[in-house]
């Protein structure tokens, strides 16, 4: 999709969100004690996520990608210390089954796919 964008549109920059995929052992305990979510469905969701996200090296990082090796907990610390949280993290979502949107066009997220989980953990809410 970079490419599409450089070559078609002449972007000149393209970015990515992605980031490691937290600590499994971590969120797993996380869960046991936040949000009050199945655990069961917690643990079928962890267990379908991309797994070549877990513990990415370093040579995953690659331009565009700021990041490609921090989990979403690091993300939402270097949102707060740049104090953008409430600006950037509304206009995000990686859910794999929104609802739809909201009233004000944002969307409404599963809550309960591993991106939804990841956020969870690493924000301490959805949205």
């Amino acid at each position: 999709m970079a490419d599409i964008l450089r070559n078609e549109y002449q972007v000149e920059d393209v970015y990515s969100g992605i980031s490691s995929n937290p600590p499994i052992e971590d969120m797993l305990e996380y869960f046991q004690h936040n949000h009050n979510l199945d655990l069961k469905e917690v643990k079928f969701h962890i267990d379908k996520r991309d797994k070549e996200r877990d513990l990415l090296p370093e040579s995953s990082a690659r331009k565009g990608a700021p990041f490609a090796l921090l989990s979403k907990r690091d993300v939402a610390m270097v949102y707060n210390e740049e104090n953008v949280l409430d600006e950037l993290y509304p206009n995000t979502c990686s859910c794999e089954s929104p609802s739809g949107e909201d009233e004000d066009g944002y969307p409404i997220h599963c809550g309960t796919c591993f991106f939804c989980l990841e956020r969870w953990y690493g924000f301490g809410r959805i949205i």
